[in-house]
């Protein structure tokens, strides 16, 4: 960080900043609420400070935030504009906490937030050859979401990830996909390319609502 001709960091807050980071992955986490976790039991560091650790990880290539997507909608429902947190490589969340697979499993709701930020990045890397970009959708109240819109020049999908190949769950998910581009203005976006539920297990294909199933291991380009 030094290097960077950033200002002297404390070592301790940097790790707090980073374990602030792998606590929330996938979540839009405000300054506010990284900056109390920087300061610990201590003073609450400015929001410039915050700003400069955000910077420097984001420069030293470790984190890759996903922006907002603000499209035109039908309804007039509000967006969050705070982008959502992750890192680069999603091992870093989990080493930033010093967790392995065995604390994983006996928590499969933070699990299943880590299983979002790899498929994140592995939407991330596939869409690149298209020239494709990837934000996170989000209602500012948090009741609605989409974890992952992929833009291309000339189309659009939407994707939601789950860990469980549970079918209610997909159901579950698959409506929530469908309720999301009904609440698009598709004359000025047109229709989504693909509706798409991720899964860490399970087969792939295509449901009778047009939602496609597809577990991690099948994404490609």
């Amino acid at each position: 960080m030094p290097s960077l001709g950033t200002t002297r960091r404390a070592p301790e807050r940097l790790r707090r900043a980073l374990a602030s980071l792998g606590r929330n992955v996938g979540q839009p986490i405000k300054l506010t609420e990284l900056a109390a976790d920087i300061g610990g039991q201590g003073q609450r560091p400015a929001d410039e400070t915050v700003h400069a650790y955000l910077d420097a990880l984001d420069r030293l290539k470790l984190t890759d935030d996903s922006p907002s997507w603000r499209p035109h909608m039908r309804t007039r429902t509000q967006l969050r504009e705070a982008p959502t947190r992750y890192f680069v490589d999603p091992s870093l969340g989990t080493a930033a906490l010093g967790v392995g697979s065995t604390d994983l499993l006996a928590d499969l709701n933070a699990a299943g937030f880590h299983f979002e930020a790899l498929a994140v990045r592995d939407l991330r890397i596939y869409a690149q050859p298209l020239g494709g970009t990837l934000s996170t959708w989000r209602e500012v109240r948090g009741r609605k979401e989409v974890d992952a819109i992929v833009e291309t020049p000339n189309s659009w999908a939407a994707f939601e990830v789950k860990l469980t190949g549970n079918e209610r769950v997909i159901d579950e998910a698959a409506r929530r996909l469908i309720d999301f581009a009904a609440e698009i203005d598709t004359r000025r976006h047109g229709a989504p390319s693909a509706l798409v539920v991720i899964t860490a297990t399970g087969g792939a294909g295509k449901r009778a609502d047009g939602v496609h199933v597809v577990p991690i291991t099948a994404l490609g380009p």
